[in-house]
């Protein structure tokens, strides 16, 4: 899937409406549109113009993915193209289309044929763009299949290499898959054929010859029995001596191993690389160069090509992780993590800090960027050097479009590695930077509306080529934005938002391999008029740890740090999104707040948490003897607004023996013990209960949902069994309570898409009480990241004057 934006609205659909549509084009891609959602998806193309330029825009990015004679014959499309701009066609038009994507390819899949029965030139124009994309370039074979007519065939891979599936051996517990659709698990297996997409986080695939690519988020690669092909993204392969020949295509070109580590990257600009760290490989790039045939690299060589350009560079793995791993790495000590600050009140410019080209004036409100009577461009660049690939650059700004009444469109931009000179392109290009990567806020002349921008500009001659979102307000003479880019060297950021009302942002991201010819920040002015330009901050994040192999990279992806950062994010997401967060506690002092949390029994503040039990002798839970707690002091009531509680659990190594392990939370909970003959008495004596016992899979007990309306007396209100892994020990967890039902969802963070969750009505009539963490001795469980979040409702409920009395 190519690259789209995040949370924008493409052209005029709103936001439910643009993702509605995403999902549909990506069924489509994958071959996985049924026939009601084929009738949606034509409906959506014959009554929203919105919508086909989206779809168009979506298989147009895929055509990047096609060899170098099939961009020729998409460029026959371009007919259709303009006229699905127009909305109109004449009949015979759409009678050549329907004969152009027969012609094409006479095996399309279902899902595509199906839109041929659709009556519209846009929609027919659309099936044939695509069809051309999954013909050329995902059925028929790889891009270079013309274009490099010298080179030899690659060795093939040994047959026992050749298997059909592929194991997915690491998901990262913070990974976000392209689609809701899709979601996999550790250990699921994939077929050959099989496209897999991540948004952020990382995967690891294992072959049968043992080889293994950890692909890096965000990243497309469809999966094949000796390599794949990687149409978006990174990833690194350690090839082992039975996958001799593993093979990685991308858009424009192909990666052939011959024993050896190594790195390839696609960007969203049609450039695509290959790093070697071991070992040696054969690059054919595709492309615009006549005659491009094999070429030989060996550890330590890096290669970049495009349709127009091939760079030969030195390898660097740090490319291929700071997508993701980047926060995570251990620092070096190499960089300072150096910042740079300035309001420009102090008169003249600092010229330690700053270079100024074109019309940059201090004022007592900021930097003026450009005037009135500029025709060109205006800068304030970096005395300094920022180089991303040592640490990830943030830049951040206010700014104002100062005149009351736009002249010509605004514009303004921050650009990062970037030179301090201008270009030599052709207008309207000729006064931007000679190179740089590029993030805009525009007006939008054809639409009035506002444009984001993103793009790269690679030599001094060129233009600059880029990506632009629309469906925006437009820029405000008067309003004051902030404007972030973060730039780690691949991966770049751009967020634009109001800045008193940062809520109301929007953010685009882009993927970018263009290595600076220089690291210079700048801000940039329109080309005319002029804007404000306040509170100018530069921050770089210090140097990581240097990565060298495979094992490094799988190492720290499988750090307990790194781990726990993930089941962080994790956490993040199953928080409610209109709540009030009233409790939250790392335990990371030592002690235990007393003032926050009671404890009966062995509640002790250990690792970072709070373990709860202790061993005993038997190795197993003892049901019968009374459970340690941690409580809130603070009693909370569901009435008030529904209760959400979250938390990360790990239990002890002998969580599965015999009875295992128990975790359980209670709300609405007083702080005594229970009576009675049985376990009730080991519990407290009121409250609603929500119980994770592991080892109960064949009891069909795993999670349970239990009411304890009195003192000696327990009810049980729901089960769930579910197949738990014997080697995972850590889980997240929440908790639902409206004072009405209840709800138990437990995760394992490495099967991140498989959520277990059991629900109940409850009856149990009293509302006030603690929230309550249990665990039984035998087998400890240690607490940690316990939140507690309480929703606010819109109308607060009357309770009648007994209630309150009752209370």
């Amino acid at each position: 899937m190519p690259p789209a934006p995040d949370h924008t609205t493409p052209d005029s659909l709103t936001a439910a409406e643009a993702h509605e549509v995403h999902v549909l084009c990506d069924r489509l891609h994958d071959g996985l549109l049924s026939a009601d959602e084929s009738a949606r998806l034509n409906e959506w193309l014959g009554q929203r113009p919105a919508a086909r330029s989206y779809y168009l825009r979506f298989v147009a990015l895929h055509r990047d993915l096609l060899a170098s004679d099939g961009k020729r014959r998409f460029g026959e499309a371009e007919l259709l193209r303009d006229l699905v701009a127009s909305d109109g066609a004449p009949n015979d038009t759409c009678e050549a289309s329907a004969s152009m994507l027969a012609l094409l390819n006479p095996e399309t899949p279902a899902s595509v044929r199906a839109s041929r029965r659709v009556v519209g030139v846009w929609q027919l124009a659309a099936a044939v763009l695509l069809a051309m994309t999954l013909s050329l370039f995902w059925v028929n074979g790889s891009p270079d299949e013309n274009t490099v007519a010298t080179a030899p065939e690659p060795t093939p891979a040994p047959a026992e290499s050749v298997a059909r599936e592929v194991t997915l051996s690491h998901v990262s517990p913070g990974v976000v898959w392209r689609s809701a659709l899709e979601t996999h698990h550790t250990g699921a297996t994939l077929d050959a054929g099989r496209s897999i997409g991540i948004a952020a986080g990382e995967v690891e695939l294992t072959y049968s010859s043992g080889t293994k690519i950890m692909l890096v988020g965000p990243a497309e690669f469809l999966v094949e029995p000796a390599g794949g092909k990687l149409a978006r993204g990174g990833l690194v392969a350690s090839v082992t001596e039975a996958g001799h020949g593993f093979t990685i295509e991308t858009p424009n070109g192909k990666v052939v191993d011959l024993g050896t580590e190594f790195g390839v990257a696609v960007d969203d600009f049609g450039v695509s690389e290959v790093n070697v760290f071991k070992g040696k490989v054969e690059a054919f790039p595709g492309g615009g160069v006549s005659q491009r045939g094999k070429i030989e690299l060996n550890r330590g060589d890096g290669l970049q090509w495009s349709d127009r350009d091939l760079v030969k560079l030195s390898a660097d793995l740090h490319r291929f992780t700071s997508a993701v791993l980047g926060r995570d790495l251990p620092h070096s000590g190499a960089g300072d993590g150096r910042s740079l600050v300035d309001r420009f009140r102090e008169g003249a410019l600092d010229t330690r800090k700053w270079r100024a080209l074109g019309d940059a004036t201090t004022s007592p409100v900021g930097l003026r960027l450009g005037s009135g009577n500029s025709d060109g461009r205006a800068y304030l660049l970096s005395a300094s050097e920022f180089d991303p690939a040592l640490g990830a650059v943030t830049v951040s700004c206010d700014l104002r479009f100062e005149s009351p009444q736009l002249v010509g469109p605004a514009s303004f931009s921050i650009l990062t590695r970037s030179v301090d000179e201008r270009g030599v392109a052709a207008a309207p290009w000729g006064d931007v930077l000679a190179s740089c990567t590029r993030c805009s806020f525009e007006s939008d002349p054809d639409s009035a509306g506002g444009l984001l921008r993103t793009g790269v500009k690679l030599e001094s001659n060129r233009e600059v080529n880029s990506i632009s979102w629309s469906g925006f307000s437009p820029p405000v003479p008067g309003v004051w934005y902030r404007v972030r880019v973060r730039d780690d060297g691949v991966n770049v950021t751009f967020t634009v938002s109001p800045r008193d009302a940062p809520a109301d942002g929007e953010t685009v991201t882009f993927r970018s391999l263009f290595r600076g010819k220089a690291n210079h920040v700048a801000v940039e002015g329109p080309s005319t008029g002029a804007v404000l330009v306040d509170r100018v901050e530069i921050s770089q994040e210090p140097a990581t740890a240097p990565i060298a192999t495979y094992g490094d990279l799988i190492s720290l992806v499988l750090s307990e740090p790194r781990l726990r950062r993930q089941e962080t994010l994790l956490l993040d997401r199953l928080a409610p999104p209109d709540a009030e967060l009233i409790v939250r506690d790392g335990f990371d002092d030592g002690a235990i707040n007393q003032s926050r949390w009671a404890t009966l029994e062995a509640a002790t503040a250990v690792e970072g948490g709070v373990r709860l039990g202790r061993p005993n002798e038997d190795g197993h839970i003892d049901t019968w003897k009374q459970r340690p707690y941690l409580l809130t002091r603070r009693a909370l009531d569901p009435r008030d607004g529904a209760l959400t509680i979250l938390g990360r659990i790990r239990f002890a190594d002998n969580f599965l023996s015999g009875y295992g392990a128990s975790f359980a939370v209670m709300t609405r909970a007083d702080r005594q013990r229970g009576q009675g003959p049985g376990w009730e008495h080991s519990v407290l004596q009121r409250g609603v209960r929500m119980n994770f016992w592991p080892a109960a899979v064949n009891l069909e007990h795993t999670l349970e949902v239990h009411e304890k309306p009195t003192v000696n007396s327990v009810s049980l209100l729901a089960t769930h069994g579910v197949e738990v892994d014997p080697n995972a020990r850590s889980y997240v967890f929440r908790v639902e309570d409206d004072g009405r039902r209840v709800a138990l969802t437990v995760v394992d963070p490495l099967r991140p898409g498989e959520a277990m969750t059991v629900a109940s009505d409850s009856a149990y009539e009293s509302h006030e009480g603690a929230v309550a963490f249990e665990s039984c001795w035998g087998s400890p469980v240690l607490l940690d990241d316990v939140r507690i979040y309480q929703s606010r409702p819109a109308t607060p409920p009357l309770p009648a004057d007994s209630d309150r009395g009752e209370r």
